[in-house]
């Protein structure tokens, strides 16, 4: 009932401070003169889309039945019906086992990815995203296409990049760039699917419809074990 009902939305709200601090021993990173958090992408069904937007923040995010707090870089780009690009690369920093891998979700997982939307070929639902968003040298922010020195990344296939059960979301992101005073960017992102509302209206009848349910709703015991357990 709880997954169900976190189904039906999406929110998010980040930042980039000017200079990134180290992780796993790494250099820190610099934000630059132009803080990667700028653009505006209104999504109205995976179909239907305006705007472009680059970020790489970190965010405190609700995505679904996923959330907790991650590094995010991700590139948007679309105009109505037409193609879009869609890469969203994200490293957990503290999330919870819908959203990291090596956890008791594993087996719901395999079971979504195993129910294939027939046309796209894609899965039930996409909670993990580890897209490369650019090429180039990795010690900058902005995405391919956009650097100078990019030769640009292969072509990827954007549609129904949350899964076919989540292709009716609609949302807003924003990233805000203020690279004057303080140089630091500021990202936002709100949605929600309407589908899952009926979804968790039905669940509340003990109806799994999209068998989704990672949990029994009797035992409360989980339903899908890993091929690897």
């Amino acid at each position: 009932m709880r997954d169900d009902f976190l189904d039906i939305g999406t929110f998010a709200i980040g930042g980039v401070s000017p200079i990134k601090p180290s992780a796993n021993g790494s250099e820190p990173q610099a934000a630059g003169f132009l803080p990667p958090a700028f653009g505006l992408y209104v999504q109205a069904t995976d179909f239907f889309q305006a705007g472009a937007l680059y970020k790489n923040t970190v965010d405190l995010e609700w995505d679904r039945r996923g959330y907790g707090i991650v590094a995010d870089e991700r590139y948007k780009a679309g105009f109505l019906f037409m193609n879009k690009e869609v890469r969203i690369n994200q490293s957990p920093i503290y999330m919870n086992d819908y959203k990291t891998t090596g956890n008791n979700k594993d087996g719901w997982r395999e079971h979504l990815d195993g129910l294939r939307d027939p046309i796209y070929c894609k899965p039930a639902k996409t909670l993990l995203f580890n897209d490369k968003v650019g090429g180039g040298d990795s010690s900058c922010n902005l995405p391919a296409g956009l650097r100078l020195n990019d030769v640009g990344a292969e072509p990827h296939d954007s549609r129904l990049y949350l899964g076919w059960q989540d292709w009716e979301t609609f949302s807003v992101e924003l990233g805000i760039s203020e690279p004057f005073f303080f140089h630091t960017g500021i990202y936002l992102r709100a949605g929600f699917d309407p589908s899952q509302i009926f979804d968790f209206f039905v669940g509340l009848f003990c109806i799994d419809l999209y068998t989704d349910n990672a949990y029994d709703y009797w035992t409360g015991e989980l339903l899908y074990q890993s091929d690897d357990s």
